[in-house]
């Protein structure tokens, strides 16, 4: 799952949507879904940076990365969540929804 995109979604069955494409209740489920497993999906992403294969080299750029990866890991994972470019679309999409009736 990618949450740095704000363009598709990937359900469990393996069908991907484009979030244009879904249902008004299947992007609210989407966006509920995402909001209970903030925390797994923080430290997935935590994890893919720290397993990444472009790490830093030399004392300033490793410094900044430790600073960075400590910032994030302070960060609560809901306010985490809510600035990924996913949620933030989803988020702006499920207002709009809401803005017209069914």
């Amino acid at each position: 799952m990618n949450l740095m995109q704000d363009q598709m979604w990937t359900t469990r069955e393996g069908v991907t949507l484009r979030l244009e494409d879904m249902t008004p209740d299947h992007r609210r489920n989407t966006l509920c879904w995402l909001r209970r497993h903030a925390a797994g999906l923080k430290f997935h992403y935590e994890l893919s940076i720290i397993m990444s294969p472009m790490q830093p080299s030399g004392d300033m750029a490793c410094d900044a990365f430790d600073a960075g990866l400590r910032e994030l890991e302070e960060e609560p994972d809901a306010q985490w969540l809510n600035t990924t470019p996913l949620v933030l679309r989803l988020t702006g999409l499920v207002a709009a929804d809401q803005r017209w009736p069914r």
